[in-house]
């Protein structure tokens, strides 16, 4: 993400109001996720080197809350890339998932309880 997208994300929190309980994380995602406690988030948007998701995706399946909640963008103008993984993650019962077609597509993972 560049630091002018950090920069406006930080703006939008300060205006809804929730700047106190997110925290934005930048950084190589290979450095970042081991460090990062264990069920910890309750929302983890993924939207960088789509090529990574699959290596990535034992630390960001732990580091959801139960009942926390992975938003994947460009899951639909990028499904081609996204689509081994995808069906992979699909298969995992420790997770619910809905494809919504809006913007570039966002997948949605909640995991369950």
């Amino acid at each position: 993400m560049t630091p002018l997208k950090r920069t406006m994300a930080q703006a939008n929190f300060h205006r809804a109001g929730l700047e106190s309980v997110i925290i934005q994380l930048a950084g190589k995602a290979e450095a970042i996720l081991p460090c990062l406690a264990k069920g910890a988030f309750d929302l983890v948007f993924l939207d960088t080197d789509r090529s990574q998701y699959p290596s990535w995706w034992p630390s960001i399946r732990a580091l959801l809350s139960t009942r926390g909640l992975l938003v994947v963008d460009n899951a639909i103008s990028h499904h081609h890339e996204l689509e081994d993984w995808m069906t992979e993650v699909a298969q995992d019962p420790g997770f619910q998932q809905l494809l919504l077609p809006i913007g570039k597509g966002e997948w949605l993972l909640v995991k369950n309880p």
